[in-house]
């Protein structure tokens, strides 16, 4: 995926956007004028972040300074100890007792988060994607996906709403050339308005009524109770966009192909689109697989094993429709293919051996079987 350009062409949200679409795994590099952050995705979600200025280890530092789970002085010290060689900041910090690795990762997440937000309020710079296959990123980290994070964005100001209109000022040109040559003479000073005089109000005449008794009049009825005008409630109407909000996050999140492609006519790119998504989640099942196959011995028993290891995540054991996969092997082998209402989708299975593999297979590397009977010799 070659993506490059500059902001004032292509704003950060589209830009993530694309990326999440696509799910693309890979580094997007911004760069601006005081500093350069790389932001890591893995499946189109965001994996770690990175600035040159300011490391994501220093913003862990401050933040878990901030929440006393760390003092200032002990993790100035761990950096320093990092810093002659004794290993990685965030494992020092687990291994010396001084915060559990939960705390580790949701502070992790937190700032990887607050990196991203501030990253969206750049206007101007240079950005660049480098596709790759794989992304370094904490063991245990939580993906981030690229609606949670433009969501906040909204919610904290970092981008505008795409409702909001931007005013236009609007101007009349001459109609013609002696009209814009010559000189414009200052408006004349408008008349003031005359008041208009209301005529009085006709005198009150006065009205005869008869003369009643007591007696004729009666009781006076009691007067009618008035009725109250109620407010009108408002949550349907809120209730109603909760709804709709609900369903539009519900199609992107399980079918986004059909948010990027609503119309009829182009069922046929949606099919594309999925194959592809398709194609891409069984290699990195495939991935997944050997590399179990080389810890192990053997391909695992089912993909939750795979999920078990970090090897995949959660969002792998579905294909792009949505339908859960089903997953059999004799150890040596294995069967890939969704599953439709009990029964497997035909035409969409995947089958996969160490046969002929030069990493899996041992009788790969075994030498030809050597003949036992006399070599023939031709003489000339």
């Amino acid at each position: 995926m070659a993506l490059e350009g500059n902001l004032q062409v292509l704003s950060l949200p589209e830009i993530l956007q694309m990326i999440a679409l696509q799910r693309k795994t890979g580094i997007l590099t911004v760069q601006g004028e005081a500093d350069i952050v790389a932001v890591s995705f893995l499946n189109g979600d965001v994996v770690s972040a990175d600035a040159l200025n300011r490391t994501v280890e220093e913003s862990l530092g401050e933040s878990l300074a901030a929440r006393g789970v760390v003092s200032r002085e002990d993790f100035a010290a761990l950096a320093a100890e990092q810093q002659s060689g004794a290993g990685r900041l965030v494992e020092l910090l687990v291994k010396r007792g001084l915060v559990e690795r939960d705390q580790l990762l949701e502070s992790l997440h937190e700032e990887t988060c607050q990196m991203v937000l501030a990253l969206l309020r750049w206007r101007e710079g240079d950005f660049k994607f480098y596709g790759g296959e794989e992304v370094s990123y904490e063991d245990g980290f939580d993906p981030i996906h690229v609606d949670e994070l433009l969501i906040r964005a909204v919610a904290e100001g970092a981008i505008e709403r795409q409702t909001e209109v931007t005013e236009v000022t609007r101007f009349t040109a001459p109609a013609s050339a002696a009209e814009s040559t010559a000189p414009a003479l200052p408006p004349a000073d408008p008349e003031p308005a005359p008041t208009p005089i209301s005529p009085p109000p006709p005198p009150a005449r006065p009205r005869l009524v008869p003369p009643v008794t007591a007696a004729a009049a009666g009781p006076r009825p009691a007067p009618a109770p008035r009725a109250e005008m109620l407010p009108t409630p408002a949550w349907p109407g809120r209730a109603l966009a909760g709804v709709l909000a609900a369903a539009l996050f519900t199609v992107l999140w399980t079918s986004p192909r059909f948010l990027a492609l609503p119309y009829p006519w182009q069922a046929g790119a949606r099919e594309t689109m999925e194959r592809a998504q398709r194609a891409a989640l069984y290699g990195k099942i495939d991935r997944a697989a050997r590399t179990f196959f080389l810890l192990e011995g053997r391909y695992a028993n089912e993909l939750e094993g795979l999920a078990a290891m970090w090897l995949l995540s959660r969002r792998d054991l579905t294909d792009p429709s949505g339908r859960p996969l089903a997953y059999f092997t004799d150890g040596f082998s294995y069967t890939l293919q969704p599953v439709a209402s009990g029964e497997p989708v035909e035409g969409l299975a995947a089958h996969e051996a160490i046969t002929g593999d030069f990493l899996l297979d041992p009788e790969f590397l075994k030498g030809p079987v050597k003949s036992e009977s006399q070599p023939l010799i031709l003489l000339d």
